[in-house]
């Protein structure tokens, strides 16, 4: 605040204040005139614009939106009145959880206010849909309706590809019958949502290589420093040593880009199924949905920070983990829980106003964080439970039934 209004600075000072911001709004208009040729050919088709590289059934999410003569006010009503919704849920949990008024009510403020609400806001972002699909989806895990889950993890993998990452909750339940239900609704979904985009399956499947060609160009030439993938900071590594060894900025050209990501996707998407049945399968549940949402941010070859609102559900469980256990352990908190809600204040902050040499640190301090949270999550319990099984279940004895769980 003091950056943006008091000193009048420029980008990075001035994020996440809407009305300082060049982009406003850029994520939903810049696709004003593809939307308006929605299920016709030309929605693919047209060159003018920016080419939309989301799955096709974002497409179908973000064109209802154009059913209604204002599009992107509807748009930015539905995205704050669906915050609001989910915070007086969150509040009157918290109150159930006999928390003070006044408690209670700085902790909401403080999610309202937290900076990937604003930063998607800022950019009239749809990862919100994706979010919401997906907080059904884990609130259903933790309801141990599997199907329910299933199909909201479906739903949200033909969105983007990334939750699909959410599945290992069953595969770690050995609930394979809700996998391949989810898969089919996936599947289902995706085809369907492929009619809807261009009015014909054969002719967007045809011409899908479009919008990925512009997603990859993208994901070779973003904004380095504002990306806080792993990918990002494999390509900050490949541009610094050469431009320290050859002392000028190397610039990353898009055919060595292009090879270092099916490198990247190849190597840690090994990586990632070693890590899943070697740690994440045998932890708690509640450390496993942190851990598998903070890959579903890290992993993916592109990931701003809107996808950061992946990590509130997970958050908000925390939350009711520290509240019950410091209740029933007279003000005690197992030290995975209390490390895991300080990196996750880190995370949810505002940092653009940290920088060097007029770029902003915030992605190199996600980094870091994330990273350590993830590593707290496979090495210290958030709950006292011994297995997954035990905290899908609710099983073993009541004062070592994993906090906020089964609620």
């Amino acid at each position: 605040m003091f950056c943006a209004f008091v000193l009048h600075l420029s980008d990075p000072y001035v994020a996440p204040f809407p009305l300082l911001n060049l982009e406003l709004f850029s994520d939903f208009t810049a696709f004003d005139a593809r939307f308006h040729l929605f299920h016709t050919p030309g929605f693919i088709t047209l060159t003018e614009g920016e080419v939309y590289s989301y799955p096709p059934l974002m497409a179908v999410g973000q064109s209802v939106f154009y059913l209604f003569p204002h599009p992107l006010g509807t748009f930015l009503t539905v995205m704050v009145l669906m915050f609001v919704v989910v915070s007086v849920l969150f509040y009157r949990r918290l109150r159930r959880e006999r928390i003070g008024v006044r408690s209670a009510a700085i902790l909401v403020v403080a999610f309202l206010l937290s900076y990937p609400i604003w930063f998607g806001f800022v950019r009239a972002n749809s990862e919100f849909l994706v979010w919401l699909v997906l907080t059904v989806g884990l609130w259903a895990i933790v309801r141990r309706n599997s199907y329910l889950a299933a199909a909201c993890f479906g739903v949200a993998g033909a969105m983007k590809l990334y939750p699909f990452i959410f599945f290992a909750l069953l595969v770690s339940r050995r609930q394979y019958r809700q996998l391949l239900f989810g898969l089919a609704v996936s599947a289902a979904a995706y085809i369907s949502a492929l009619g809807l985009e261009s009015g014909s399956i054969a002719f967007s499947w045809q011409n899908r290589g479009v919008g990925v060609a512009a997603l990859a160009s993208m994901t070779y030439q973003g904004m380095m420093f504002y990306d806080h993938s792993l990918f990002e900071l494999v390509k900050l590594v490949m541009v610094f040593v050469p431009s320290v060894l050859h002392r000028h900025l190397y610039e990353l050209p898009l055919q060595v880009a292009a090879r270092a990501e099916r490198y990247y996707l190849v190597a840690f998407g090994v990586m990632g199924i070693v890590v899943f049945f070697a740690w994440i399968r045998k932890i708690p549940l509640l450390n496993q949905i942190v851990a598998l949402a903070l890959l579903s941010v890290l992993l993916p070859p592109i990931s701003f920070d809107y996808t950061l609102v992946e990590l509130y559900f997970p958050c908000a469980l925390l939350i009711f983990a520290a509240i019950q256990q410091a209740r029933r352990h007279q003000g005690a908190m197992l030290p995975g829980l209390r490390n895991a809600l300080l990196l996750m204040a880190v995370v949810l902050a505002p940092e653009t106003e940290l920088s060097a040499h007029h770029l902003t640190v915030s992605s190199l301090i996600k980094w870091v964080t994330l990273i350590a949270l993830f590593v707290v999550s496979l090495r210290q319990p958030f709950s006292l439970e011994l297995d997954a099984d035990a905290a899908f279940e609710g099983r073993g004895e009541p004062p070592q039934q994993a906090p906020g769980l089964a609620a």
